[in-house]
């Protein structure tokens, strides 16, 4: 099958939201199979340099397929280390003949809402990024989405809420002007910069007043 998604548009931050509801949108048209092994399937139409990623529907849960270059799927490595969302190999029987995908699954119906904003993140991150495989890509922004939700477990002190306070300030400002985009914040992901895109990046500094 096929399905339309929104044109993008990078610096509308409308885009991603966009995304979501229709990746929503396609899931919900989707019947799962009664069978273990066997998946309903969409196409998106976001290709990569392996073919067009898929939205699919089982008896697990709802997953995003990205299709692996070929032989990536030998040396890349699982992750299963959450109960909710994991990254596994999965072989794909097409009418063009078997393929390897990385499957992002969720296997809590709870989350599926959370799960859309994820992959509506994984694809923007997948189809701007070109000098990564996307396999990598959405390993890697699972690594930071799970980074983000868990915490460090310790309150933040007095420089560390100045600081964050002081990030999203330059973060409104960004958006309120015409290119801002939410993804040139980084300092959560505790990359060099708290804010990067292309050839520039910020580094953001606060101090107490009085």
């Amino acid at each position: 099958g096929g399905g339309r998604v929104p044109p993008r548009r990078r610096t509308d931050m409308s885009f991603a939201n966009a995304l979501q509801e229709q990746l929503e949108r396609f899931w919900a048209m989707l019947r799962a199979p009664t069978d273990d092994d066997r998946l309903a399937t969409v196409d998106l139409p976001s290709p990569t340099g392996s073919g067009p990623l898929l939205l699919a529907k089982s008896r697990a849960g709802r997953s995003l397929l990205i299709p692996f270059a070929k032989g990536q799927h030998k040396v890349f490595r699982e992750d299963r280390r959450s109960a909710a969302v994991q990254l596994v190999r999965r072989p794909l029987r097409l009418r063009e003949g078997d393929r390897w995908f990385a499957e992002l699954l969720c296997q809590r119906p709870e989350l599926d809402s959370i799960f859309a904003a994820f992959c509506a993140d994984v694809i923007i991150r997948i189809t701007s990024d070109t000098s990564h495989q996307p396999a990598d890509v959405a390993a890697r922004t699972l690594a930071r989405w799970r980074s983000l939700f868990s915490g460090s477990g310790r309150r933040l002190g007095p420089q560390q809420l100045r600081g964050l306070f002081a990030e999203l300030v330059v973060l409104r400002r960004l958006l309120e002007k015409e290119g801002g985009d939410v993804l040139t914040w980084t300092g959560p992901l505790k990359e060099p910069h708290d804010f990067s895109r292309g050839e520039w990046a910020l580094e953001i500094k606060a101090g107490a007043v009085g």
